[in-house]
């Protein structure tokens, strides 16, 4: 078995954008990591991470463990992490959701109390310990088979929250640093809620500085220093996302879901295509197919440093109830 090394990660962390999950109550898809892929980085949904192939290192804030099959871990919002796989494969089953989707009114209902403590712990990081952690993870593996949003998967979802505000657990570290992320500024959510609504559109970055306020030059090292990327890298990678995710949800043409995406140059589009997935449009759409026909499960494709897609299968699996 190879040794797995401990890592200090020093640099700032990137800002990993879901667009999904700002327009559900949440996501659910398996996550795949293979060895040597891992990137340090933050997100502002909460999510739950059920491991059940695959071990390696865990990094959650401060805290730095191993991990194995039967992991089941809770991160706060911006709380930065990775998961290091060993020498083969991990996967896990993910969720995220915004709490602020849920509106303020929800969260001063007395009903939500436990709900909201169990949130305000997750800014530490929780692991589950005990069968009840084993046991939300079947939960959590029946939520994904799931292939739609409905009614029904809403519940389950709030079932496993709950039975998670009342799971056994251990806190990840001492105390949520909120300096490792650049996410107490909050014009940089500010800007980054407007690039993404205006991602189709030619937008530059003067326009962008001049929404938060700052020159050209500082906006470009202040966005850099918050995200990770310049501007026109996170850019890219958000159409490019917006790309993938129209190539795997529906029969349009490449060159279609370029210029839906913002690019009005085909071998821009190219370059940029493949510089950020690493295959051309036209062998992503072939993988995909592939994929989508022998999977059973929706899974979560990083896209860069900054962006995630989810792929949900063309055909539920038999016995899944869509």
């Amino acid at each position: 078995m190879q040794t797995i090394r401990r890592a200090a990660f020093r640099g700032r962390p990137s800002l990993l954008t879901l667009a999904e999950a700002k327009t559900h109550a949440f996501t659910v898809g398996l996550r795949h990591r293979p060895p040597g892929h891992f990137i340090w980085h933050y997100h502002p949904e909460v999510q739950l991470i059920w491991t059940w192939r695959g071990h390696g290192l865990r990094y959650v804030g401060k805290s730095v463990e191993r991990f194995e099959p039967g992991d089941l871990v809770l991160i706060g919002a911006n709380l930065p992490h990775l998961w290091a796989a060993a020498d083969k494969e991990a996967t896990s089953t993910v969720i995220h959701f915004l709490p602020e989707r849920w509106g303020a009114e929800f969260w001063r209902l007395p009903e939500a109390r436990r709900l909201r403590r169990l949130l305000a712990k997750a800014a530490q990081g929780l692991r589950f310990t005990g069968p009840e952690a084993r046991k939300i993870g079947r939960a959590v593996d029946d939520l994904a088979a799931r292939l739609a949003h409905d009614f029904e998967s809403l519940l389950r979802f709030l079932a496993i929250c709950g039975r998670l505000a009342s799971a056994p657990c251990q806190p990840l570290n001492a105390l949520h640093e909120e300096d490792d992320a650049a996410a107490g500024d909050p014009r940089l959510h500010e800007v980054l809620e407007w690039i993404q609504r205006r991602a189709a559109e030619p937008i530059t970055q003067e326009q962008a500085a001049a929404k938060v306020g700052l020159s050209p030059a500082a906006f470009s090292r202040w966005f850099k220093r918050g995200v990770g990327h310049v501007f026109h890298r996170y850019l890219n990678e958000l159409r490019i996302a917006t790309v993938c995710a129209r190539l795997s949800s529906g029969q349009e043409s490449i060159t279609e879901a370029a210029f839906q995406s913002g690019y009005n140059n085909l071998a821009n589009f190219n370059r940029r295509f493949r510089e950020i997935t690493g295959v051309t449009p036209t062998e992503f759409r072939r993988r995909i197919r592939r994929m989508q026909q022998t999977g059973g499960k929706p899974f979560v494709m990083r896209l860069g440093r900054n962006s995630a897609v989810r792929v949900t299968p063309m055909t539920a699996p038999a016995g899944v109830d869509g």
